[in-house]
């Protein structure tokens, strides 16, 4: 069976994180050392438990500003249909009925 994108992806973080033991300490992963591997897997679980904590209120924040900025946008959509609407009415009204009539039919009518 082939392995997935996923699987791949997977696969590479890990070998990169074993380059970065092997340069860090000189040695990769050995049953035999001295290391307590409970302690140190707890430690890097508590770290992880402090990232996601972190990443998770970032999208938060980010979701909130989101949604600010979507309020802002409609916002400010609204006045400008509403500037829009009452530039063109004001300037109807400020036009001949004759001139409306040609613009709104985008035809020349003959002098009268």
């Amino acid at each position: 069976m082939e392995r997935t994108e996923a699987e791949k992806h997977f696969d590479k973080l890990l070998e990169e994180r074993r380059e970065i033991g092997r340069k860090t300490y000189g040695k990769g992963l050995q049953h035999d050392d001295i290391y307590c591997w409970d302690q140190m897997a707890l430690e890097e679980a508590l770290d992880l438990a402090q990232y996601l904590a972190t990443r998770n209120l970032q999208l938060l924040y980010q979701m909130r500003s989101a949604e600010q900025s979507s309020s802002q946008v409609k916002d400010r959509s609204r006045k400008v249909a509403e500037w829009t609407r009452e530039g063109i009415a004001k300037e109807l009204e400020r036009l001949s009925h004759f001139e409306c009539a040609r613009l709104v039919r985008n035809t020349e009518l003959p002098d009268v």
